[in-house]
């Protein structure tokens, strides 16, 4: 009969594991990033330095088709649209400053949900859309043409 030693290193599953979650939650990461467009946002958007306005914790958007379910920071100032996911979720997604005068804003109505598509003059074919609970935080920044 064998002993099993208390303090044994630890089995290769285990090891395995440690090292795949992190290149698995990399791997993700990256295909979120560019399955939903936020990596060609940060090609023209990215920003890396101290932002300073008024920002909404826990917020939820879709870029494209990905969901950030209450995992983002959306912060305003007169410059623009901030977005930031949290940082467990930030790999790959870095910081937007996106100008208000690149937004175009859309309302549209499924049922009786109401978000708004957010389309972008510098980045085509990447939309976020927004719950109105939300997009009622930012209003006053968004030239609506009403």
């Amino acid at each position: 009969m064998s002993a099993i030693a208390v303090g044994s290193e630890p089995s290769v599953p285990a090891a395995l594991l440690v090292v795949a979650f992190p290149l698995l939650w990399c791997l993700v990461a990256w295909l979120l990033s560019h399955m939903g467009g936020w990596s060609r946002l940060a090609q023209v958007y990215k920003y890396e330095g101290p932002f300073e306005g008024t920002s909404h914790n826990f917020q939820s958007a879709h870029v494209g088709k990905v969901s950030y379910s209450s995992c983002l920071t959306i912060s305003t100032n007169d410059t623009g649209l901030y977005l930031v996911p949290f940082a467990l979720f930030g790999l790959f997604h870095p910081a937007l400053l996106i100008p208000w005068s690149d937004i175009s804003v859309q309302k549209r109505k499924v049922f009786f949900m109401t978000s708004y598509r957010l389309t972008f003059s510098r980045c085509h074919g990447v939309t976020i859309t927004i719950a109105e609970r939300t997009f009622n935080k930012l209003v006053d920044y968004f030239d609506q043409g009403d």
